[in-house]
């Protein structure tokens, strides 16, 4: 209901303590300069993709000093995530921490994998993210026809050198 449960986006971050960016990359990018302002002092700004921020140079959204900036990245669609959540499963995630004001970032960014059904959460950090979702996608969604081997083993050794971990690697 609009103005009970159904608010514009300027009135959800005003009542929001914890801001869940999941637009697009692009979408991101280009409604920053309108919602950053919005993002105040105590609150905290989620992400499900470290894309907007590792490539802040580039896309513009630069998160403000003094809110918690979280991750939780699960390795699979939205719908996915949703599906699985409805039949009582989970999906793994990656928690990462980006900006720490709190001292309770880690902590905000497991309770949202929880919440949101993670059934299994590994720390990681932005940049690492970012760099095994592109590397995955683009080996996934590009070549479908590679078998998980050849991909696993090509894959693996292109994030060895950014110091991604084993597990991290393989997703």
């Amino acid at each position: 209901m609009p103005g009970e449960s159904l608010f514009s986006i300027e009135e959800a971050i005003d009542k929001g303590t914890i801001v869940m960016n999941l637009l697009s990359d692009a979408a991101q990018s280009s409604t920053w300069s309108h919602i950053s302002p919005l993002i105040t002092k105590g609150k905290t700004l989620y992400f499900s993709h470290g894309f907007s921020v590792v490539y802040k140079d580039d896309t513009k959204v630069v998160p403000p000093k003094d809110v918690d900036v979280i991750l939780v990245a699960p390795k699979g669609s939205g719908r996915t995530v949703r599906t699985l959540f409805k039949e009582g499963r989970g999906i793994n995630s990656s928690v990462a921490v980006f900006q720490d004001v709190t001292g309770k970032a880690m902590e905000k960014a497991v309770a949202i994998g929880v919440a949101i059904g993670s059934g299994y959460m590994y720390e990681t950090t932005f940049e690492k993210e970012v760099f095994s979702d592109l590397t995955g996608e683009r080996g996934v969604v590009s070549t479908p026809s590679i078998c998980i081997q050849t991909l696993r083993s090509s894959v693996f050794p292109s994030l060895q050198p950014l110091s991604v971990s084993p597990s991290l690697a393989c997703y």
